[in-house]
Order: C-alpha cells, then sequence, then structure tokens
C-alpha cells in the first residue's frame, strides 16, 4: 500500500485529504473485491462447463458400449444360428457336415474374437477419453481452488491493511488532539 502524506491544518491532518483517501482506498478495495468475484465466477463456470462435458463424454461412452455389446450378441446369436444349421446338415451328410461344423466353429471364433477386440479397444479407448477428461476437470478444480485461496488471502491482506491504516489515522488523530 502507498504510504499517505497528509498536510497540516490545525491540531491535525487536513480532514479532507484523509477522507478522500479513504474513499480512494474503499473504491480500490471494492475493485479488487469485484474483480474477484468475476474470477470466481468465471472459474465456476468453466467447471460446470467440464463436468457437463464429463458427463456427455461418460453418457456417449455407455451408449456406445451398449451398442457394442448389442452387436456382439447379434454376431452370437448369428454363431449359434450358424451352428444349428449345420447340426441338422450333419443328420444327412456326417463326412460333409464334419467340414462345414470346422469351418463355422472357426468363423464363428474369429468373429468373436474380432468383435470382443473391437468391443476392448473401444471401450479402452473410452476409458482413457473419459480418464483424460476427469484429469483435465481435477486439474481445472484443484487451480480453481488454489485462485480462491489466493483470492482470499489476497482480500484478507488488504482488509488487514486497510485496518492499519485507519487504526494509525486513529492514532495519530488522538495524538494530534
Amino acid at each position: 500500500m502507498a504510504e499517505a502524506m497528509f498536510a497540516k491544518a490545525g491540531r491535525g491532518y487536513d480532514r479532507e485529504q484523509v477522507d478522500a483517501f479513504l474513499l480512494e482506498l474503499n473504491r480500490t478495495h471494492a475493485e479488487k473485491e469485484a474483480a474477484w468475484e468475476d474470477q470466481k465466477r468465471e472459474l465456476e463456470t468453466a467447471l460446470a462447463e467440464a463436468k457437463e462435458a464429463l458427463k456427455a463424454s461418460e453418457e456417449r461412452s455407455a451408449e456406445q458400449e451398449k451398442s457394442l455389446r448389442s452387436a456382439l450378441e447379434a454376431k452370437e446369436r448369428e454363431c449359434e444360428s450358424l451352428q444349428a444349421s449345420i447340426g441338422q446338415r450333419m443328420l444327412s451328410a456326417d463326412a460333409r457336415a464334419e467340414e462345414i461344423i470346422a469351418d463355422a466353429e472357426r468363423k464363428a471364433k474369429e468373429l468373436q474374437a474380432k468383435a470382443h477386440r473391437r468391443a476392448e479397444e473401444e471401450t479402452a479407448r473410452i476409458i482413457a477419453e473419459t480418464r483424460a477428461k476427469c484429469a483435465v476437470i481435477g486439474q481445472a478444480a484443484d487451480a480453481f481452488t488454489k485462485r480462491i485461496g489466493s483470492a482470499s488471502a489476497d482480500l484478507r491482506r488488504t482488509e488487514s491493511a486497510i485496518n492499519d491504516a485507519m487504526e494509525d489515522l486513529r492514532r495519530k488523530a488522538l495524538g494530534n488532539s
């Protein structure tokens, strides 16, 4: 805080200069407090937006996982249907049926393995994206908490400085009366 010098007037300092100084000090304090409030609102808005983005991402992930599971179930039903068809053919042509069954089982396993791999890859990608977004939100929340703490500390220092200045003025005023 800048040191204020007041002209001597009568038995103390010039009352108009002291009043003007206190008004300026209060104005500066109010401006800083308003700026801190604006900054706090901006950070709260950013945090809310990040939370909404995370929620939307999680919902998309859940929908994609559901879709993948549904596709996998359809492929499994398709494989089961193919196996049933092969079983019927087995009754009429045993040798041919063994060949068809072996081929169908191989294809079914490949389809299941491929679908499973795709589901795992997609799930891993979605989880990685979600974790990255959670980390960003965590960092934003930490930064917000630090900024709020810093702003609170600045406010306490400003209030203390104002109180000290007021006390000095009172002492000087009482000392010169």
